[in-house]
């Protein structure tokens, strides 16, 4: 009967490896071990693998040196390193005593790649399992108030050109408590599990470990969040290909998507892929109130223009066909360059410029404009938009620059960055728009200068 169930545990573990093909004969890895059930388990089932070549494997133990245990940890995992014919190494972290969860895990991992680097190993494996999965789970929803701000344990992820491997993702904190005793394997308790410290160890013990949830089909939750994993990582591969699909801009201050995204494609639901879009787009904390504000201004298709505080200074916007987050951090004004006449301006769009009929003729360009400036040149010159700013057509008439922008749906924050050539309240050029009909020509005046553009 033990024989039979140790056996059911070496070959799931076998089946794990073989279809994930992370571990290959000939390839060294590195195992981090910290001699508790988890990782000695782990250590155990990769000694029990028929493919594997002891001498490939380096057991790294980490001592954070908070513990008086830890000596003691540490000489377990080196016999059982040497019977079963691994290298082993022994790494101490030299930091104050109570120093925090995060600061630990950090120097821990800092020394795993350096010995893997030295030892040119590329892949580390360590011992997460399914309920450190359902934990996290619980703890990043208790913080994000998101399943999509929700990262949960991967199986394989990467890191400065490291795989890291997590093999027993599939097997919950029982199922090793058995195989340990089956096997008769040593392993050390950590004192400070037993505290209430850390969110962590409260939820484990008033939580997972509470006999009246752990009654509870605690093994369908587990297997919920495996599930849940893969169903979450394929929606979320889905979302990103849209928003690369979509994307207008992307930069450490602003994100940018075409609308379309929501109206060609099937999303599920909108507001679970705007959380992931907010997420993704470093939103740090993201609520139901903020998301569903996000979703009753993209479906209002009465206010083609709008904005949300989403906190830590950054807005999401709409604008026209466009939406998105940007950083509110201020950026210094652009300053205007002096107007000249004679000289080439440059604009995305093409190079404009004001020349006597004389000197146009030694220019190259596309198109041609006659017309009869002002004798007081000294009205032009180059800003940004004003309030009370006309926008003058080809036909002559008139009408408010602000109205102008509105109808070609320039977004807000993109109007007062606009340049104009401007004679008082006048516009005789706009930035992405070209020439207006101001100053121009009848056939009975005299043409004193042209407009050239290229």
């Amino acid at each position: 009967m033990v024989q039979n169930k140790q056996k059911q545990f070496t070959t799931k573990f076998k089946n794990i490896i073989e279809r994930d093909n992370i571990i290959k004969t000939q390839i060294p890895f590195l195992v981090a071990v910290s001699g508790g059930l988890d990782s000695t388990c782990l250590l155990s089932m990769i000694h029990d693998l028929p493919t594997i070549i002891p001498d490939q494997v380096w057991v790294v133990y980490v001592d954070h040196a908070q513990r008086k245990e830890s000596e003691t940890e540490s000489l377990v995992i080196a016999k059982l390193s040497q019977n079963w014919g691994f290298h082993f190494e022994k790494h101490q972290l030299l930091l104050k005593p109570n120093a925090s969860e995060t600061l630990l895990r950090n120097q821990r991992y800092q020394i795993l790649e350096q010995v893997a680097k030295k030892h040119h190993i590329s892949i580390i494996l360590t011992a997460h399992h399914l309920d450190d999965l359902a934990e996290t789970y619980l703890i990043q929803i208790l913080r994000t108030g998101s399943v999509w701000g929700v990262n949960g344990i991967n199986r394989i992820s990467h890191h400065n050109q490291l795989i890291f491997y997590r093999p027993l993702l599939n097997f919950s904190k029982n199922e090793l408590l058995e195989y340990a005793q089956y096997c008769y394997l040593p392993f050390c308790e950590d004192e400070t599990n037993f505290s209430d410290d850390t969110i962590r160890n409260r939820l484990r013990h008033h939580l997972f470990l509470n006999p009246v949830f752990s009654n509870e089909n605690w093994s369908q939750f587990l297997n919920f969040c495996l599930n849940f994993t893969e169903i979450k990582q394929d929606v979320e591969a889905y979302y990103r290909g849209l928003i690369q699909k979509y994307l207008i801009k992307s930069s450490l201050e602003i994100k940018i998507l075409n609308l379309r995204v929501i109206n060609e494609n099937p999303l599920f639901s909108l507001s679970n892929f705007l959380s992931f879009f907010l997420i993704t787009s470093g939103v740090e904390k993201i609520n139901h109130r903020m998301v569903n504000e996000c979703c009753q201004l993209l479906n209002n298709n009465k206010k083609p223009q709008g904005q949300i505080s989403l906190g830590s200074q950054q807005l999401f916007f709409k604008t026209y066909n466009n939406f998105g987050v940007k950083s509110l951090k201020t950026r210094k004004a652009i300053k205007p360059p002096f107007f000249y006449l004679n000289q080439w301006y440059y604009f995305k769009q093409g190079d404009f410029g004001i020349f006597d009929v004389a000197q146009s003729e030694d220019e190259n360009y596309q198109k041609k404009i006659p017309i009869k400036l002002p004798e007081s040149l000294v009205q032009l010159k180059w800003r940004h938009r004003l309030p009370g700013d006309y926008w003058y057509r080809s036909s002559g008439s008139k009408q408010k620059l602000g109205r102008f922008l509105i109808k070609h749906q320039v977004p807000n924050e993109q109007r007062d960055q606009l340049l104009v050539l401007a004679s008082g309240s006048k516009i005789f050029y706009l930035e992405n728009f070209g020439y207006t009909g101001l100053f121009k020509t009848d056939k009975t005046d005299k043409i004193t200068s042209v407009v050239l553009i290229r």
